[in-house]
């Protein structure tokens, strides 16, 4: 089981350019190859000949540019021989990382925006603080994205998953192939070849904005728009109600309201509109005092209606899952 941890940003582990590496230095010990500016660093236990690959096994691996380790790679136990001709003759690195991280894999992230990927086994990928992608692959993986809006990225069409919701995430079964079952825990977004699933926590921010989608524009959220209101409120900048603000001022919400309504009118209609019910006396009189009294702004109103309990029970069953939308279309 290797322990991948990245110290500083890297661009991919899918696909990095340049891969031509040129042997530089060699002991019984430690391994460098060098590309430019950067260098790959072999430890272990190895037999180092003139006109022979090494031989030996290789214990940890780092990656270095100017000097500066981008990542380490620890915990391994693999041939000297296999990883140096990967490295030396062959031009593609997607190789070299496949047999690099061929087991089950711990893999760190760090607080930047990185790309995360697992190979072959039952990776760990934990992401740290920053919007990161993070790509699975065969094997079931746990991939917990940390903090910030994370996105987790299959190739396949939706309908080739099975998507349910666990304790604080979701699971994602491949249907085809071996791609296996991935659990998912803080993860904002999920992308597949054809849709845009984001997981949505009842109780959570996303459920709090579900809701106020609804209730304030009568329609489910767009990804992007979700994504981005939800890391506004995991980096403390807005709440609830300055949301709520931001969506009265929009032309969807004045087309669903009107205007020049009393406030008794507007609660009601907040009633029907978000509770799908007539209210009752008692609370569009309660509702309709504290916005005389300027108790509280409409805003506020609008997003304890939202979020009450009895519209939270209420989008249980809407929410389900999480909420799938198409991808964006981009016209040139």
């Amino acid at each position: 089981m290797a322990n991948l941890t990245l110290s500083n940003p890297f661009l991919s582990f899918d696909a990095l350019p340049d891969w031509n590496w040129a042997p530089a230095a060699a002991t019984s010990t430690s391994i460098t190859y060098t590309n430019g500016a950067q260098k790959i660093v072999l430890t272990g236990e190895f037999v180092v000949t003139a006109d022979t690959m090494p031989s030996g096994r290789v214990t940890e691996v780092s990656f270095l540019q100017a000097s500066t380790e981008v990542f380490k790679v620890t915990g391994l136990e693999l041939s000297a021989a296999m990883l140096t001709n990967l490295i030396d003759n062959v031009t593609d690195s997607r190789q070299t990382f496949a047999y690099l991280l061929s087991g089950n894999d711990t893999i760190k992230g760090t607080s930047y925006n990185d790309q995360l990927y697992g190979y072959a086994g039952d990776d760990t990928i934990q992401a740290g603080m920053g919007n990161d992608l993070i790509i699975g692959g065969p094997g079931n993986d746990t991939i917990d994205g940390g903090i910030e809006i994370d996105t987790v990225r299959y190739t396949g069409a939706i309908a080739d998953y099975k998507i349910e919701r666990t304790t604080g995430g979701v699971a994602v079964t491949g249907l085809k192939g071996d791609s296996g079952t991935d659990t998912l825990v803080n993860v904002e977004r999920v992308e597949f070849g054809d849709k845009i699933f984001l997981p949505v926590d009842v109780t959570g921010a996303s459920g709090q904005l579900f809701r106020l989608y609804q209730a304030a524009l009568d329609r489910k959220p767009d990804a992007d728009g979700m994504n981005y209101w939800e890391a506004q409120m995991e980096r403390g900048l807005y709440k609830l109600e300055n949301i709520a603000q931001e969506f009265i001022k929009s032309a969807e919400y004045q087309k669903l309201y009107g205007s020049g309504l009393t406030n008794a009118e507007l609660v009601g209609k907040y009633y029907e509109h978000i509770l799908h019910r007539t209210g009752e006396k008692a609370g569009i009189d309660f509702w309709a005092g504290v916005l005389d009294s300027h108790a509280a702004t409409n805003a506020q109103v609008l997003a304890a209606i939202s979020d009450s309990p009895e519209n939270v029970q209420q989008s249980v069953a809407l929410i389900g899952t999480g909420l799938v939308v198409d991808h964006p279309v981009i016209t040139i």
